[in-house]
């Protein structure tokens, strides 16, 4: 997020207030996370993927776990700007070679039994 390192180096550089970084960083997340949000949306929307479906994760100490699709989708938009990117090149990655998606947010949902 080149912006918001532009911001930082500015109010380190005091040129800017930490009131005027604070409120112009959270301007710029909003709007990154309203577009990521719209593309997710959209992805998951034209590949009619399967939100409410649920599948279980078992964890080396084997405690069982049950998600749904949705659940691990509201997982990556709390993630940060950062993982969102990668998550984001990530599942593009994966349908241009045409994989299954799901495949990958069961891989994400083991992040989440740690």
């Amino acid at each position: 997020m080149e912006q918001i390192k532009q911001l930082e180096q500015d109010y380190f550089n005091s040129k800017i207030t930490w009131n005027k970084f604070e409120s112009e960083k959270e301007s710029i997340l909003k709007k990154y996370n309203a577009s990521f949000k719209l593309w997710l949306d959209t992805f998951i929307k034209e590949k009619d993927l399967p939100m409410n479906d649920v599948f279980e994760i078992v964890s080396k100490g084997n405690f069982h776990y049950y998600f749904s699709y949705k659940t691990i989708y509201e997982y990556i938009l709390i993630s940060t700007p950062t993982e969102k990117e990668k998550i984001k090149k990530t599942i593009v990655k994966i349908d241009f070679l045409n994989g299954d998606v799901l495949h990958y947010f069961r891989h994400l949902a083991n992040a989440i039994t740690i």
